[in-house]
């Protein structure tokens, strides 16, 4: 008959002991529980804002995600999103190293954007978009770094 399932292992996998792989296996599994739980959290408090969708796509459950991280603020503008407009097309997700050049998709490279920032980077990466305008560098760095004391007293 078919097999109930098939179990491939990759030769990064291999390369490591069995209670690694096993411990891999749990964090995937644990993120994969804490993904699903957290799209429904996210479709439920956010419903209004989905217009008339029944249910979340990756991208909607990424930008939560980002959004969240980012304390609502954009991270080229340094602008603050409105979360009324978080599920729409005026709000992007970006690869900070585009990916034309790095082939990088993972989380790490991607960023929650307003839609008319990202498209004045265009395919450049930050040094690249940044350039030597130095005011528009330490504005960004300076409120970065005060959102980050904030959210660093926030949860003292």
């Amino acid at each position: 008959g078919t097999p109930y399932r098939i179990h491939i292992e990759l030769a990064r996998d291999l390369s490591n002991d069995f209670s690694t792989r096993n411990k891999m296996k749990r964090e995937q599994i644990n993120n994969f529980e804490a993904r699903q739980a957290a799209s429904f959290d996210i479709f439920n408090a956010n419903k209004d804002l989905l217009l008339g969708r029944d249910q979340l796509s990756n991208e909607d459950i990424m930008k939560k995600r980002l959004y969240d991280e980012q304390f609502g603020t954009c991270m080229y503008s340094a602008k603050k999103i409105d979360m009324s407009i978080l599920f729409t097309n005026q709000v992007q997700i970006d690869h900070i190293l585009p990916y034309s050049k790095s082939y990088d998709d993972s989380y790490s490279n991607k960023v929650l954007v307003l839609t008319e920032a990202n498209q004045e980077k265009r395919d450049r990466t930050p040094y690249q978009w940044i350039g030597n305008n130095k005011d528009k560098l330490l504005y960004l760095f300076f409120y970065f770094c005060e959102v980050q004391n904030e959210s660093q007293t926030q949860y003292k």
